[in-house]
This record gives C-alpha cells, structure tokens and sequence, in this order.
C-alpha cells in the first residue's frame, strides 16, 4: 500500500516543519512488518537497536548510527529482533517534485552509511525535536540542506568506490579486520608501489588511510557512549586515542558534537525507551 504519510511503529514525538517531518519512532521486539511503500521521501536515522530491512530486492542490516535513505515509492519490508528500536524519521513531505529548480536533489534512490558525520546530522535534528525553540526551523533547514548534501557526496565516493580495483577492497578488508596497518606493509600484501596505495584509496575512498581508520574508532566510540557502562576517558583508550582532550577534539570535529553531548542525548534517547514500555 503507498500511504499519504509514514507510519513507523509508535511515535514518541513529530515536528513538521521547514517542509519534512521529523519523528522519533519505536519498534518493538520482534515486529515484522511486511512489505509496503510510502509516498514521501525518508531517512531512517536509527539512534538504538538494529534491525534488517529489505528495500527492492536489497537487504539492510541496520545499526545504531546507521543511516537509510528510501525513495518515495519504495517497496519495503523490516524485521526487527530482540531489543526495540528507537529511530529518528525525516519524512519530505510533500513528495518534491524533481522538475522543480528547488527540489531537494540524491532523494530518488536508495543510499546506506554508516558514515558518522551523516549520523551527527540526525543527532542534531534529534536534539532539535527534543527541545525546539524560536530558532528551530532556521536550524532544520541547515540541518536538511547539509543533509542533502551529505547524501551527494556520499553517493559520489559510493560510485567511486564500485569502480575499485579489487586489491583495494583487500586493502580496506584488511584495515577493518586489523584496525590499523602501515601503508608499506599493505602496499607489500597488494602487489602495489606504497605511493599508488595512498593515491588509490584517496581516490576511491574519499580520504586517507589514517582518515578511513579515525571514522571507524568514532563509529566505535558512539556505541560505547550510547550506553552507560564506560566513562568517557576509558572509551577514549578502548578506542585508541592519546587521552580524553585528544578523543574530544576528534569527535567534535568529525560529529559536530563533544562526547558528553553525544552521550546525553543517547541517554535521552534511552530513557524515552524505558518511558514508552
């Protein structure tokens, strides 16, 4: 069925406004809904939990700080598991028109990250919906457009990255197993000159080596922040940074947000949970 506005399981709040709707969702344990389409535009930004959702024929495990663009239209199905979900939905709304010169443009396909720069957008809109003020709709509309543009960028290092030599993809294989390797040595495993590596994967990856390994430590650090077990200095050497100033500067810079903010609205996010059982 294709409905005139997007259900996602129960809604803990909504805010329309700036031409999207934004609302924090919950699913369950062990929902399962079968396959339906939207008319609208959404990005899934899923703050806890994971589940798996099938859009056209393309299977999606879906993970705390993960990201999920679906066109309107796109014929869907989820699973969700054994914790509930708590996601922020960012349904445009009125469906634009894509003739028009202000269209919002990168929303006609559907596109997963895990990029932790995109996931602090939906972080930032979150806390926007949490406690929205006279500024709020000036803040969204930021928030959208740097959105959007995410998303582009996005989808060119996605296309760059379907063209990659295969030793390349060893190479990146390797780093998520390993979590960090000198570039002599992995040039040495390629069969490539140490030069060609760093060129390569700048090129196909959109940055650095050591750029690539510091996204995944933050990815790391967020789930560790989402939940209360850790101080902020213990995940800062868990994850491998110098100390905890070192780890701040990091994680601002990449999230927009220091990790006691981070933390604060996950514990938020949490609570609203635990309130809504």
């Amino acid at each position: 069925m294709i409905g005139d506005r997007i259900t996602f399981g129960r809604t803990v709040r909504e805010l329309s406004i700036g031409g999207a709707t934004l609302t924090e969702a919950v699913h369950d344990a062990g929902t399962r809904l079968p396959p339906h389409q939207h008319a609208n535009p959404n990005v899934n930004f899923v703050l806890r939990g994971a589940f798996g959702e099938r859009v056209d024929r393309r299977d999606f495990d879906c993970c705390a700080g993960s990201v999920l663009l679906k066109p309107g239209g796109a014929s869907h199905s989820d699973r969700y598991g054994e914790g509930r979900v708590r996601s922020l939905i960012v349904e445009f709304c009125p469906a634009p028109d894509p003739s028009a010169e202000d269209a919002p443009r990168g929303l006609d396909d559907v596109w997963y990250s895990e990029d932790p720069s995109v996931a602090a957008v939906g972080w930032r809109l979150y806390h926007e919906l949490l406690e929205p003020d006279d500024v709020t709709a000036l803040s969204v509309a930021g928030l959208l457009a740097e959105l959007l543009g995410r998303i582009g960028a996005g989808r060119e290092l996605d296309r760059a990255a379907g063209r990659q030599p295969l030793w390349l993809r060893r190479v990146r294989e390797r780093l998520n197993e390993a979590g960090a390797a000198e570039p002599e040595r992995l040039a040495s495993e390629a069969g490539v000159h140490p030069h060609h590596l760093l060129r390569v994967f700048r090129h196909h990856v959109g940055c650095s080596i050591g750029q690539y390994l510091r996204r995944r430590r933050i990815r790391r650090a967020e789930r560790l922040l989402a939940e209360p077990a850790m101080s902020v200095a213990a995940i800062a050497l868990e994850t491998g940074f110098c100390d905890q100033s070192h780890f701040t500067r990091v994680f601002k810079r990449a999230t927009g947000m220091t990790p006691g903010a981070y933390r604060r609205l996950a514990r938020r996010a949490r609570s609203n949970a635990v309130s809504a059982t």
